[in-house]
């Protein structure tokens, strides 16, 4: 598997290459990367009161270099 990331656009393109029994099958796909400030923005616009995020199950605060994200928003 191949990619590259275009920053302009924050775009993961790539190509993949499956065999299976013999068979070569190629296919392209494209990801968008979103940043957490754009991914707390994006719930804001789409009416969440209050978005905060975590490093997982643990509820400890997200911080850059966390293995994950948990997002926590309330409606209203």
């Amino acid at each position: 598997m191949r990619g590259n990331y275009d920053p302009a656009t924050a775009r993961v393109d790539k190509e993949c290459t499956f065999v299976k029994d013999g068979v070569t099958t190629r296919s392209d796909f494209s990801v968008r990367i979103y940043g957490y400030r754009e991914l707390c923005e994006l719930f804001r616009r789409s009416g969440f009161s209050s978005v905060e995020g975590a490093s997982g199950l643990s509820a400890e605060p997200f911080r850059l270099g966390s293995a994950r994200l948990l997002l926590v928003a309330t409606k209203g």
